[in-house]
């Protein structure tokens, strides 16, 4: 499921958000922000202080920055399948949600899904090409319910499917897993959903359990998108 978040320039998540985020996804967490025409990474952290005492020394209050803790669905939980992900050397991202087809047991969706997709055609077209109405829109259709955000080295933010997060105090979350009522943990995952909602399984939306089948609207309108994406 994992938490995406960014942080505009002026705005800093609390502690408790930062610790429950954690928490509740607890595979490997990450930040990332743009300085001097440069993209900094720090990711593949294990321990909540560890993570927190790296965060604080970097003194990003008044930096954009991305914010990322992972819980495992497909690849190993390692430091290689943490966010957020170069794109580019210019390009960083992170992702929340599953992306169909993409990913295996040794490799996470989302690095499969930039090394296959997204890099080459960055590469290719430019940063630029996050602001192409088409590209976005396409994108967004193949990932259906997933949200992802780019940071650029000039500290630019860029997001598919921003609307299906939602903005706390400026700051942009990709679910509500940063507050103190879920529970969503390794051991004990559904304990946060209510009597009468479960996960799509395809995407991992919180779907009605009442509704028919065992999948949300979106994945049971679309079929599987294949990994020969291209855009020309």
């Amino acid at each position: 499921m994992c938490i995406a978040i960014n942080s505009p320039k002026g705005t800093e998540p609390t502690k408790k958000a930062l610790k429950e985020s954690f928490n509740n996804n607890p595979h490997g967490g990450g930040f990332a922000y743009a300085k001097d025409g440069f993209i900094i990474v720090k990711k593949g952290y294990e321990l909540f202080k560890d993570f927190y005492e790296d965060y604080k020394k970097a003194n990003i209050q008044n930096i954009n920055k991305l914010i990322h803790f992972r819980i495992k669905t497909s690849g190993k939980i390692n430091y290689e399948n943490c966010h957020p992900f170069y794109v580019t050397t210019n390009l960083v991202m992170i992702h929340n949600g599953i992306i169909s087809n993409f990913g295996n047991s040794e490799v996470s969706d989302t690095r499969e899904f930039i090394s296959m997709v997204l890099k080459p055609i960055i590469l290719k077209h430019g940063i630029n090409i996050l602001n192409n109405e088409t590209f976005v829109n396409t994108v967004s259709e193949i990932i259906g319910n997933s949200k992802l955000v780019f940071l650029d080295n000039k500290g630019n933010t860029y997001y598919i499917n921003k609307d299906l997060g939602h903005k706390n105090k400026g700051i942009w979350y990709s679910n509500d897993s940063y507050m103190s009522y879920t529970k969503y943990t390794p051991n004990n995952q559904f304990d946060y959903l209510s009597i009468n909602e479960s996960f799509c399984g395809d995407c991992s939306q919180i779907i009605d359990k009442s509704i028919d089948g065992k999948y949300c609207e979106y994945c049971t309108e679309y079929e599987p998108k294949y990994k020969g994406f291209h855009f020309s």
